[in-house]
C-alpha cells in the first residue's frame, strides 16, 4: 500500500486518502489504524486516541488496535491500563484462534514489545526478561527489542538507585 509507506514522512498529505477511504470502506480495521498513525504522526493526539479507541471498540478482534491502545497508553506513562485492553491474557497464543499453528513476526514483535514493557514498569522483570529473550529470538535488530532492553536496563538502575540512596544524617 502506497499510503503506509508515505505515511511518516507524509502524513499530513495522506490523512484526506485515509478520510476517504475510511467513508469508502468503514469495515476495514486496517485503514481506521493507518488513520490512527497519521493522526499521531501529525501530532493531533486527541484525534489519534478517539481514533484508535473506536478501532478497538468497533473490531475488538483485531489485534493491532489493542497494541495501538496499549502503546498509547504506555506513551503516557499509564502502563496499568494495559492489562484491561488485552483482558488480561499475557500469551500470544491468547488472543487468537486455538491451535492457531503460525504467528506473524510483526504480531509477535508487538505483542511481546508491549507486554514486555508493562512488565518492566510493573517490577514484574523475570517476566519482562522473558518477554525480552522472546524478541531477541524473533527480530534481535528490531527498534522494539532495543525499547525493552531500555526498559529493562532502566527498571534495574532504578532499583539500584533506591538501594545506594544515601541516608540522611540528623545533625
Amino acid at each position: 500500500m502506497q499510503i503506509l509507506e508515505k505515511l511518516p514522512q507524509f502524513a499530513g498529505e495522506q490523512l484526506p486518502a485515509l478520510l476517504e477511504l475510511k467513508e469508502k470502506f468503514p469495515n476495514v480495521p486496517l485503514i481506521h489504524n493507518y488513520l490512527g498513525l497519521a493522526y499521531a504522526y501529525t501530532g493531533q493526539m486527541e484525534k489519534h486516541f478517539q481514533t484508535i479507541s473506536e478501532t478497538a471498540e468497533k473490531f475488538p478482534r483485531y489485534f493491532f488496535a489493542k497494541i495501538a491502545l496499549a502503546e498509547y497508553y504506555l506513551n503516557r506513562n499509564e502502563h496499568q491500563k494495559v492489562p484491561g485492553i488485552f483482558d488480561n491474557k499475557f500469551e500470544l497464543y491468547q488472543h487468537f484462534p486455538p491451535n492457531t499453528p503460525v504467528f506473524h513476526i510483526s504480531e509477535a514483535r508487538a505483542f511481546y514489545s508491549i507486554i514486555g514493557i508493562y512488565y518492566a514498569r510493573a517490577n514484574k522483570l523475570p517476566r519482562a526478561l522473558l518477554c525480552y529473550f522472546t524478541l531477541e529470538s524473533i527480530d534481535p535488530d528490531h527498534a522494539a527489542t532495543q525499547r525493552l532492553a531500555d526498559e529493562i536496563i532502566l527498571k534495574e538502575i532504578e532499583k539500584l538507585m533506591h538501594k545506594i540512596k544515601p541516608k540522611k544524617t540528623r545533625r
